[in-house]
């Protein structure tokens, strides 16, 4: 019984840090899109005046 409760808990902390990585995955696609949106927004309007 206390065998099992340590795997729970083991499998607990695994899916945490998978989730964590999945998160800081995301944020850092987000940063990148953000970044090459206004790349293209600043050659966008350089480019009409």
């Amino acid at each position: 019984m206390k065998r099992m409760m340590k795997m729970r808990k083991i499998m607990k902390e695994k899916d945490l840090s998978q989730l964590q990585t999945i998160w800081t995955f995301q944020a850092l696609q987000l940063l990148l899109n953000f970044r090459r949106a206004t790349l293209f927004f600043k050659t966008c309007t350089q480019s009409e005046v």
